[in-house]
């Protein structure tokens, strides 16, 4: 699953370069790149509610099966995160939604499932004799980081507290790779870099091709004020809605 970023780029600076319409550098490409790859991601996790919010017929079935596989090829299942004082725990920098977590307690020699809680909450159960967490019914909160926090997505917090010799472990839906088209200059001309170790292709499905090339195209359009260019990428993606519903 990988769409070629230097096929992306030689489109989006063709149809942007048919009639004129300006040049869009390498620097802008991978602004625009990042944001439209960000963009379709976050619209999988928008249409998966939508189908769910809908009575399920076949094509909408097809339609919720599509995205679940899209968005599939993203989660990284049984990872393992390290655990320090407090029961607290760093969530890794690359993650996007955090599915289930789980603990390998050591002294009962059993994998727990724990359940999720507010703050206000977990305060309640910690205070509560009878409905205190256990090992065979632990809670964790999820909050952003203090000073032993050095990951951009927070941290999680378990109780009771896992010790060394227990295991945390989360499933979770990582985010999409940064986009990277890498270059070199050569003659004053900007020439696609293959060999560079930052070259970084797009995560997505390589059917969201056509989708990446057109949202670039709508973002150049506003960048250099070419209103046609932001309206025939618009009429492209327009086209392509209506092909997909036919």
């Amino acid at each position: 699953m990988a769409i070629s970023i230097n096929n992306v780029y030689q489109k989006v600076l063709a149809l942007a370069n048919k009639e004129q319409r300006g040049y869009i550098t390498p620097q802008e490409f991978n602004l625009f790149a990042e944001y439209a790859q960000t963009d379709i991601f976050n619209k999988y996790f928008d249409d998966l509610r939508g189908v769910k919010s809908i009575n399920v017929n076949s094509d909408y079935s097809d339609s919720k099966i599509s995205i679940k596989e899209r968005i599939n090829a993203f989660e990284l299942l049984n990872q393992s995160l390290t655990s320090y004082g407090l029961g607290f725990s760093n969530l890794p920098n690359n993650l996007y939604s955090l599915g289930s977590v789980t603990v390998n307690w050591d002294s009962i020699a059993s994998i727990v499932q724990v359940q999720r809680v507010d703050t206000k909450e977990a305060n309640k159960y910690v205070n509560t004799v009878l409905a205190s967490p256990t090992k065979h019914n632990p809670i964790y909160t999820q909050e952003a980081g203090g000073s032993m926090d050095l990951q951009n997505n927070g941290r999680i917090r378990i109780y009771p507290k896992p010790t060394g010799a227990d295991s945390v472990n989360i499933n979770y839906i990582k985010k999409p790779r940064k986009p990277d088209w890498t270059y070199v200059i050569s003659g004053g001309n900007a020439l696609f870099n293959v060999t560079s170790p930052n070259k970084q292709d797009f995560d997505l499905h390589e059917s969201e091709e056509n989708n990446l090339v057109i949202k670039i195209l709508q973002l150049a359009g506003i960048s250099i004020k070419d209103g046609s260019l932001v309206q025939a990428a618009s009429q492209e993606e327009i086209k392509k809605i209506q092909q997909q519903k036919q």
